[in-house]
């Protein structure tokens, strides 16, 4: 059972990998609006819950579909945070960034679950609270609050709705199966998102996005293909573990992105500068010990 859901937490972590690559890439080339493009997300992904919907048929069970759907309608405004973070800062830095929130939902989950942690979890928490601070600081000469990463700031909203995200849905899967919570949250953000669609400016660009030709849709689909296989292995992983594994597994994303988008620049270095900025020897040097600290917690952790 440890190596199933050991096996998923990977995966999952492997196509979030991908995916905000991918995300990274398309709010560089082809949009600007950070919530137009959550819109344009919310609609793409229909194309794999809609199939889920038909086939699987999820009953509404009171109130746990309530609760997915809640759950899915409050990933929206951390999700318009997130793509502000990736517009702002590094693909590989935001990862990073991003596994900070491990650690409340450690908190969480013990408080509100009743789940236990022992002395090395806490151990773990510190190194990942440890990577997570060197990731977010830019080398530089001295030590100075605006070295800190400008991605800081809108993490700040992201990581503690993340973290009730996650705490919630961990307490759903003991009444409703993985499909049921992706099919039903996935139809909170398609409700929640189109509010959006008030501003005049989010109209034009969410459809302007889709006449851009195939080569913008075509990469939005790869991106919502990879965000779906990471959503349904992290519930099949958090099923057969606890969330605060499964989320601290997925902290080694921010390793896998760097190298990455480093075999990918060795096909197209413009590409690589796009996704990851600065690569030169110290600013790899740099985010690798971050990385390793990372992987330091998550060894604790597991």
């Amino acid at each position: 059972m440890y190596e199933v859901w050991l096996f998923y937490a990977i995966m999952g972590m492997l196509s979030f990998s991908f995916a905000g690559v991918l995300d990274k890439l398309i709010l560089t080339n082809f949009t600007e609006d950070s919530k137009a493009y959550v819109l344009c997300q919310v609609m793409v992904q229909q194309v794999f819950t809609i199939p889920i919907l038909l086939l699987m048929a999820p009953e509404f069970v009171f109130p746990s579909t309530l609760i997915a759907i809640a759950a899915g309608a409050i990933q929206v405004l951390p999700a318009i945070y997130y793509l502000r973070a990736l517009q702002l800062e590094d693909v590989s830095r935001v990862s990073a960034l991003e596994y900070f929130y491990p650690i409340p939902v450690f908190f969480g989950t013990t408080l509100l679950l009743g789940e236990t942690l022992a002395l090395k979890d806490y151990v773990g928490s510190t190194f990942l609270l440890l990577g997570v601070f060197l990731a977010s600081y830019r080398h530089e000469n001295k030590i100075c609050l605006k070295n800190f990463s400008p991605a800081v700031k809108p993490f700040v909203v992201y990581l503690i709705f993340a973290a009730i995200y996650y705490i919630t849905i961990d307490g759903l899967l003991e009444s409703v199966n993985e499909w049921h919570i992706y099919a039903w949250s996935s139809q909170g953000m398609m409700i929640a998102g189109f509010p959006l669609l008030v501003s005049r400016s989010v109209r034009k660009e969410f459809r302007d996005f889709f006449f851009q030709g195939p080569r913008a849709v075509s990469i939005l689909i790869f991106e919502e293909g990879f965000q779906f296989l990471g959503i349904i292995f992290f519930l099949f992983a958090c099923a057969l573990g606890s969330a605060a594994l499964v989320t601290s597994v997925g902290a080694l994303q921010p390793i896998t992105t760097l190298f990455l988008v480093l075999g990918l620049g060795l096909v197209k270095p413009r590409l690589r500068r796009d996704l990851e900025g600065k690569t030169d020897g110290n600013s790899v040097i740099h985010k690798s010990l971050s990385f390793l600290i990372i992987a330091a917690g998550i060894y604790f952790i597991c």
